[in-house]
Order: structure tokens, then sequence, then C-alpha cells
């Protein structure tokens, strides 16, 4: 069933020739630093609503992570862009900004169990140099208390990290929205 006031494009039209189910292996870098995992699965493409819409999904596994790996992507043609959505037309446009730090302590006390890091090892993108080697839960690697991993920013000035004080990472994030108009 076509969507109501939507119209199959010859863009999508040529996208849905690629409809089918496909085998999926290799290895993929989680975060700077990580292993490489092995992972497998299929994805499997389709045209729906009519041919309007092209749907994607992902069904698989990584190596040593326990569960399911489940994604979910559609593709649709943006009539006023003319264009199906890439890198350089998306589909999803900004629509806030966060920015904001952390502490390294803080990072340090924050568990990614799939990696069995810290954030404070994932950030610093080094586990072996920065890491301790602990298990369960590999943490920030210590000289006399003190994490010596140097973050890019200051918690006690806000501002960027400088030869006395870098004890924080900065992080930031946009968010983008579909489907809705920013004025």
């Amino acid at each position: 069933m076509p969507l109501v006031g939507a119209a199959r494009s010859p863009m999508t039209a040529q996208l849905a020739k690629s409809a089918g189910s496909y085998d999926v292996a290799g290895e993929v870098v989680m975060a700077p630093g990580a292993s490489p995992m092995k992972i497998s699965g299929v994805d499997t493409f389709r045209s729906v609503f009519g041919g309007v819409v092209m749907h994607g999904s992902t069904r698989g596994s990584a190596e040593g992570v326990p569960g399911a790996y489940e994604g979910e992507v559609f593709w649709g043609f943006d009539p006023a862009k003319n264009c199906l959505p890439d890198a350089m037309h998306p589909l999803f446009i900004n629509g806030a900004k966060l920015d904001g730090h952390i502490t390294l302590e803080d990072a340090d006390a924050v568990d990614i169990g799939t990696l069995s890091q810290s954030l404070c090892v994932l950030l610093s993108g080094d586990s072996s140099t920065y890491g301790d080697g602990g298990s369960p839960i590999e943490r920030c690697k210590r000289t006399n208390g003190v994490i010596d991993f140097k973050g890019d920013w200051c918690s006690t000035t806000n501002m960027p990290a400088d030869a006395a004080c870098f004890d924080a990472v900065s992080l930031g994030a946009d968010f983008a929205a579909s489907a809705i108009t920013i004025n």
C-alpha cells in the first residue's frame, strides 16, 4: 500500500533493485583503541509502502558479545531536495547540540561492559598505555593515585587543558531530527 500523497520516484525504483538478503561477515572496531570484533549476520533490503520507501534490516552477532544485534534503516526520496539522502544531502537536519565535559575520575567510574573497560580507558584511545590491565573491567592506570591519562579539558577553570590542569575530557554531540521542519 503506498503512503498517502507519496509517489514512487525513479531513484527509489533504482534503489529497490538491491532488494534481497546478503550475508555479512567481517570485523569492526567499536571504539578507538578497542580490539577488532568479528561480526556476522544477514542484511535484508525490501521495497515497502508501494515502492515509496526502501527498508533495510540487519540481524547478526558479534564475537564475545552476548545477545544479537538488530538494526533498521529506511530510505525515501526527498522531493524538496530532489534526491535520496546521502552524506552530502542528509535526511536528518541537526536540531540541537550538546557540549560538556566529564572528569577523568567520573569517567573511570563508568563501566562499558561490552568492552571490559571504563569510559576513561575508552576515551584515552590507548588501552595498552593508559589501561591498568584489570579484570573484569580495565580502569585507567594511576601513578600515586592520579590518573596517568591527561585529558583535553580542565574542570576547575572549565576551559581547555593546560600544563597545570588536565583532569577532564570535553564531549560534544549533535542531534538530528527527521519528519519535522525546523524553522
